[in-house]
């Protein structure tokens, strides 16, 4: 049975426009389906500061991957993009984030869903909201807008374009 999940994906290395659409095909050629793609949006860095604007999106899929196999999908596609692991919250040619797996709260040692820190990420608040605008969080039972509303991400964000 097919399950939804939304992916993040941000590049601040390269060409950041292609690196998304490289990204996507990628997820294609696997047993997953893109259902929506948010615009692209630009935004600061967190954390590490000295580095180029990112570029970020959200996609809703679909897929029969369980949750270890999916993340196995997505490492391998970041490794075979270039993405090397220097600096933590450093440049990347490409990062893949499951932010929710079919509204299951799910923990083990390689990964935790949903994603231990989308809800203080206006970078992937914003395009959550464009694509599903009745998100609920899967643990607080939050909407997205409360999502919003208590976010303490202070960062610029600008909606770029679509792809």
């Amino acid at each position: 049975m097919c399950k939804d999940f939304f992916l993040s994906i941000g590049t601040n290395i390269g060409e950041k426009i292609d690196n998304l659409k490289n990204a996507i095909q990628r997820i294609l050629d696997h047993e997953i389906k893109v259902i929506k793609v948010s615009s692209v949006y630009e935004t600061e860095p967190l954390g590490y500061k000295e580095q180029d604007d990112f570029y970020n999106m959200v996609l809703w899929c679909k897929t029969k991957l369980p949750p270890l196999d999916l993340l196995k999908v997505l490492n391998d596609i970041e490794n075979d993009m270039g993405r090397i692991r220097e600096i933590k919250d450093g440049p990347r040619v490409i990062d893949i984030d499951i932010i929710d797996y079919s509204g299951i709260v799910f923990q083990t040692e390689k990964l935790t869903i949903p994603h231990p820190r989308y809800k203080n990420r206006k970078f992937v608040l914003f395009p959550l909201k464009e694509i599903c605008p009745d998100f609920f969080d899967p643990v607080d039972f939050d909407h997205i807008d409360n999502l919003l509303g208590n976010c303490v991400d202070n960062s610029y964000i600008y909606r770029k374009r679509n792809l």
